[in-house]
Order: structure tokens, then C-alpha cells, then sequence
């Protein structure tokens, strides 16, 4: 009878990795413990990918291939575009939102408008750009303060990004920024 020393699990259902996957590294989410069914009684994990884009694409990974880290951070900004009466200049403010934990899309991620049907998008008066930007996990700490010059060249950087995405559709437009208020 042989008696096999029970292996204590590095990782647990939740817990966010990061291994290598192709030429990069990845960070995944640990969704089943599966047990020491590899290769040698290696501990295998099934870790899953690319979940917020719903493509969820889960596998096996061995214990020692990962690394435990914390799951990734976003700030999300909202810029909203108003346009100036019949002109085609703009008016952007920047407004900081909330913090999303475990979401890996960033840059500018969705644009949204208003417009009465028939109507041409030379017509619409409204837009916001919505930007996630990745920040450090310990922002999402109640404790740990974060410079106020961080939170500008933050929302800074939101503008840049949604200027972009609001600029590829209305080429034309003339962009002017509110100035930045307390972030």
C-alpha cells in the first residue's frame, strides 16, 4: 500500500493567475481545481480567459506554470461631447465613474449617441465615449491614496482616447475641453 502525501493546492477557485500563452503573458481567472491528474501527480488547474468579451475560453494549466497576481483594474471615464449649436464645434467634459475589477478591455470601448430616426449623424447634438483605463490594483484599496496629479493625467489620457474614437466619426468636428475639475 503505498501511501501518497496529499499535495495543499497553491491556488484556489478565484483566485486570477498569470502564465505564459504564446508570446505574451496572461492573466486568466482559476475556475476548478482538477487535482494532481497530470503528468508525474502535477496538480492541473482549469483557467479561464477573455471572460468579459464572451468568449470565454477555459483550459488546463499545471500548478507550476502559474503564478498567482491580482486581478486587473480599470478606471472607467465617460466623455461627453455636446455640440455648440449648429456649428460643428464640440464641447467635451471629462467625468471620472467607477473602478471594475477583473476586466481586461481598456482604451476606448464603446460610443453612444442620440438621434431621432431618419436623421443624419451630421444632425446628432450628443455623444459619450466611455474609456477604461488600467490603473494600478491598489486604487481599488479604500486605504491607499492616490495622488491627484495621477487622477489628471488619468482623465488627461481618457480624453486623448475617446477624442479619437469621437473623431473617426464626425472627421470635421472641432473638440474643445472643459477644464478638468476635482477627479
Amino acid at each position: 500500500m503505498s501511501s501518497a502525501k496529499r499535495q495543499t493546492p497553491l491556488f484556489h477557485i478565484g483566485d486570477w493567475v498569470t502564465f505564459h500563452y504564446g508570446p505574451q503573458r496572461e492573466s486568466a481567472r482559476v475556475v476548478e481545481d482538477r487535482g494532481p491528474l497530470g503528468v508525474n501527480g502535477r496538480r492541473l488547474y482549469r483557467v479561464q480567459i477573455d471572460e468579459e468579451r464572451g468568449e470565454a475560453s477555459a483550459f488546463e494549466m499545471p500548478e507550476n506554470e502559474l503564478e498567482i497576481t491580482q486581478p486587473p483594474v480599470r478606471q472607467s471615464y465617460d466623455v461627453r461631447y455636446v455640440r455648440q449649436g449648429t456649428t460643428n464645434i464640440w464641447r467635451a467634459t471629462i467625468r471620472k465613474k467607477s473602478l471594475h475589477k477583473g476586466v481586461k478591455a481598456e482604451g476606448a470601448i464603446a460610443y453612444s449617441t442620440e438621434s431621432w430616426e431618419g436623421e443624419q449623424e451630421d444632425a446628432q447634438r450628443f455623444a459619450i465615449v466611455t474609456v477604461l483605463l488600467e490603473v494600478d490594483p491598489r486604487f481599488s484599496d479604500r486605504g491607499f491614496h492616490v495622488d491627484p496629479n495621477a487622477w489628471r493625467e488619468l482623465a488627461e489620457r481618457a480624453g486623448i482616447l475617446a477624442d479619437e474614437m469621437f473623431l473617426s466619426r464626425h472627421p470635421r468636428a472641432q473638440i474643445e475641453h472643459a477644464p478638468l475639475g476635482v477627479l
